[in-house]
């Protein structure tokens, strides 16, 4: 049986997401880390009745910003990223912090962009991830669940006007 994946969800805290986590959780589709702070989260997840396996990294109560912050300057170094500039957005941006879990192996996968803008999240997906040197056009893919019907939605806000051949 093939190991599932963890996804990191950024916005841990926000009831839809916890939602949506509780079915495919308990559906045995993947795991998750759930972003944000750990009384906030319990307190809705009790507040929902939901009942699942999940872990929670809380940023502000994480041991190892230091290497997150370390990683990050190395990362984006010949980009001008100062260690001030890579400390404020470790500590004040939940997308880098998820990022950077993603970075040193922490999850599969990151989940976001409920509550903050595609642009947010697609940011630092970019400068800490990247793209690979033969991929021009980069995508989304959203998916979306209609009853018992099972939506992908792609390019919704990242490519706004594709040319035929970015298609």
């Amino acid at each position: 049986m093939e190991k599932r994946r963890k996804i990191i969800i950024t916005e841990g805290w926000d009831e839809r997401v916890l939602q949506a986590a509780e079915k495919l959780v308990n559906a045995r589709v993947l795991d998750v880390i759930l972003i944000g702070d750990e009384k906030k989260i319990t307190a809705t997840v009790r507040l929902l009745k939901l009942n699942f396996k999940y872990e929670i990294v809380d940023p502000s109560q994480y041991n190892h910003r230091r290497e997150l912050i370390d990683k990050l300057v190395q990362i984006r170094k010949d980009k001008g990223m100062t260690l001030e500039k890579a400390k404020q957005l470790i500590h004040n941006d939940i997308m880098y912090f998820s990022f950077m879990l993603f970075h040193g192996g922490l999850g599969d996968g990151v989940s976001g962009s409920c509550i903050y803008s595609t642009a947010e999240f697609m940011r630092p997906a970019f400068q800490i991830i990247g793209k690979r040197d033969d991929v021009n056009t980069v995508s989304e893919v959203g998916m979306m669940v209609q009853g018992k019907r099972l939506f992908f939605l792609s390019d919704c806000s990242l490519n706004i006007d594709p040319s035929a051949e970015e298609l």
